[in-house]
């Protein structure tokens, strides 16, 4: 399939490829999109941009590779910016993005040049926003963060490629206000009659 290998040759390299870090040296500002399931869902629409990338894995020679990737369209990199791939070690046009979030937020922290300790505490800011920390925590690991960082207390971090920065709560909305809103957007066509119950349901907390 374009932009994505067989789910076969996916399997064997999560199983038996080498995972590496890699920098993004050129990316196609224009590509093809895909869709799979529902097009009204924004998530299911991919991009396929062709990419040069520089390959960096550990203890072997460094390589570039010219192929086409599928991005979601909230998370499309530039250049300079570090992805974490699998690849095969005897075939490297044999590779693909590598979808394990840990490694995704191990490669984009590495390049931002920080010194051990701050990348540490980095990663575990951005691990515990995805893993549901409690918002307090977040913020004192974040004020950690900005102070190692930058010199001063800060209530968010940097957001690190297709991770959303880490961000204090929200000021309490007024339900009906909420509900007035969606219904709009759902008549407009902007939300499915399944999600717009979804949501519903999550202001209503039921």
């Amino acid at each position: 399939m374009l932009g994505e290998l067989s789910k076969r040759k996916r399997k064997k390299l999560e199983e038996s490829g080498t995972r590496a870090p890699a920098t993004v040296v050129e990316i196609a500002e224009k590509g093809m999109t895909i869709t799979s399931g529902n097009e009204q869902i924004v998530a299911n629409t991919k991009v396929i941009l062709k990419t040069k990338l520089l390959v960096e894995p550990e203890g072997q020679p460094s390589f570039e590779i010219d192929e086409k990737f599928r991005y979601s369209q909230f998370g499309i990199p530039s250049a300079g910016q570090k992805l974490a791939v699998i690849f095969d070690p005897g075939d490297h046009d044999t590779i693909m993005l590598d979808d394990n979030p840990e490694a995704s937020i191990n490669a984009a922290i590495s390049g931002m040049g920080m010194d051990p300790a701050k990348a540490d505490l980095a990663k575990n800011l951005v691990n515990g926003q995805m893993n549901g920390v409690a918002m307090a925590d977040l913020q004192a690991m974040a004020a950690q963060f900005g102070q190692q960082q930058y010199g001063a207390p800060a209530t968010g971090m940097p957001p690190v490629h297709g991770f959303p920065a880490a961000t204090p709560a929200p000021a309490a909305v007024d339900p009906v206000e909420q509900l007035t809103k969606l219904s709009a957007l759902k008549d407009k066509g902007a939300l499915t009659e399944e999600e717009f119950a979804e949501q519903k349901a999550k202001i209503l907390g039921s």
